[in-house]
């Protein structure tokens, strides 16, 4: 099967079933459309990730194309800009959510005002 141009370009929400655009190939994206590609897809997806996990599924998803640093240094903007937080992984086994020591390894979620930005994008 062939694929066109429109259809390599999109992808299945899997919560809600629509078909989405992926992201366009990195060196057509500026720095804020990628943290903001990263901001939409952790606001899709509520979940406390890893970084690497987080990584992952961009590439998977939508069509990412920066390294895993770059991600990692993403994640920690979009934290001192208050849109993502920064967790104590541990801190989940007891239900909590709580803010990792820095030199700690860490688990990321979407902040509410992290959700507000979006919704006030979109």
């Amino acid at each position: 099967m062939q694929q066109t141009k429109e259809s390599a370009c999109r992808c299945k929400n899997h919560l809600t079933g629509e078909n989405m655009p992926l992201g366009p190939e990195n060196g057509d994206m500026v720095k804020s459309e990628r943290k903001d590609l990263i901001l939409q897809f952790m606001g899709e997806y509520p979940l406390a990730m890893p970084p690497v996990l987080i990584y992952r599924n961009l590439r998977l998803h939508r069509n990412l194309r920066v390294g895993k640093e770059t991600v990692k240094n993403y994640l920690q903007e979009l934290v001192e800009e208050g849109l993502v937080l920064r967790i104590d992984k541990n801190a989940l086994d007891d239900g909590e959510i709580r803010e990792a020591d820095p030199d700690d390894r860490a688990y990321y979620i979407i902040s509410e005002e992290g959700k507000d930005e979006i919704e006030d994008t979109s």
